[in-house]
């Protein structure tokens, strides 16, 4: 399973490049995950936490969602 997401202000939310790649997640864990990509971005734009730290984080996002439960293959 190969995923590529990408988090920042202007990319499209989690769920729409997940469906667009064959896979999706549930609403409750869309909301979730978008959520914490979010915020992350809005810490990152205000200046609260470094570059260094934002890439950990979404490394971090993306290995929680790569292991979801609700993660699952959909038709592209």
């Amino acid at each position: 399973m190969t995923i590529s997401l990408h988090f920042g202000a202007l990319c499209n939310p989690i769920n729409e490049q997940l469906n667009k790649q064959g896979y999706g997640l549930s609403e409750k864990d869309s909301e979730r995950f978008q959520g914490i990509a979010d915020a992350i971005i809005m810490l990152k734009l205000q200046g609260v936490i470094p570059d260094s730290i934002v890439l950990k984080a979404e490394q971090k996002l993306m290995k929680m969602i790569c292991s979801a439960e609700s993660l699952a293959e959909r038709d592209p």
